[in-house]
């Protein structure tokens, strides 16, 4: 099964002014019961927590972005492929929560919370 790319009548550019990432905690910590906290590696590699945010007009939102994000992606159930803001390189993304909406004028800022998948 192949990964849903984001649509290409939606904005291709996450708005850089709300654009949020975080690197992955890949050290797993364990208390000691004496002493300081042992600390290693992880065997598996973690991902990059991003918010991923774009500008949308009232049809944008209603006639693309609503369909791709119930259907395509079920809901954020699956990941789907858009271009990593920090590298520019198609990324696969993983939705780790629901979208956020916020009015400003004439538009909707949709904020997606997700994780850009190693």
């Amino acid at each position: 099964m192949s990964i849903p790319e984001w649509p290409t009548e939606l904005p291709q550019l996450v708005d850089q002014d709300s654009y949020q990432g975080t690197a992955g905690d890949n050290v797993l910590r364990t208390q000691m019961e004496v002493g300081p906290p042992k600390q290693r590696l992880h065997t598996r590699v973690s991902g990059r927590e991003v918010t991923l945010a774009v500008y949308l007009g009232q049809s944008e939102y209603k006639e693309h972005f609503l369909p791709f994000w119930k259907e395509t992606i079920a809901e954020g159930a699956l990941n789907f492929e858009w271009s990593d803001p920090a590298t520019e390189e198609t990324a696969e993304i993983r939705v780790t929560g629901p979208y956020r909406e916020i009015a400003e004028e004439g538009y909707l800022l949709v904020e997606i919370p997700g994780e850009i998948v190693p």
